[in-house]
């Protein structure tokens, strides 16, 4: 991946942290536009909170509970 997950978590909390949308758009653009086109898809999927193509049937199953035990670890 051509950025690390902690410059994906950054960008996310710069846009949750905004109401403004020229600033949210401003901050995707600058992580978006310096993934190539594996990584952008991947991380356009997790901001969109889409992980998996819409035909793909998979689901995460991952609720809060096991997020926190492995934020506590």
């Amino acid at each position: 991946m051509s950025t690390s997950f902690a410059d994906w978590v950054s960008t996310a909390d710069a846009v949750r942290a905004t109401a403004k949308k020229l600033e949210k758009h401003a901050a995707l653009a600058r992580y978006l536009g310096a993934l190539d086109d594996s990584d952008l898809q991947i991380a356009a999927r997790l901001f969109a909170g889409a992980p998996f193509p819409r035909r793909d049937e998979r689901v995460l199953a991952v609720g809060w509970s096991a997020l926190s035990d492995v934020l506590l670890e």
